[in-house]
């Protein structure tokens, strides 16, 4: 396996939280990139209206591909976590 996505719903119904973890080799080559746009696909056609993640502050490369994907963020200085949030 290199990598794995997941989609869980929050207790709001139009809410969930994602995740993707890639395998270090296999870091750098879109796999991430693809599995997040297939994560919000599936939002969409399960009709959320907000997918949110937490991202830990030293990994540039998942803050990247969430703002690549339109998400906004937000530094959480104390947790030392980045939120990011896309409204779909």
């Amino acid at each position: 396996m290199v990598g794995v996505a997941r989609l869980v719903k929050l207790l709001d119904p139009g809410e969930a939280e994602f995740a993707v973890l890639v395998a270090d080799d296999f870091q750098g080559r879109g796999l991430g990139t693809e599995l997040s746009r297939t994560i919000l696909q599936i939002a969409r056609e399960e009709k959320l209206r907000l997918v949110r993640a937490e991202i830990l502050a030293d990994n540039p490369g998942m803050i990247s591909v969430c703002r690549k994907l339109g998400f906004n963020t937000k530094l959480r200085m104390q947790e030392a976590t980045m939120e990011a949030e896309l409204v779909l």
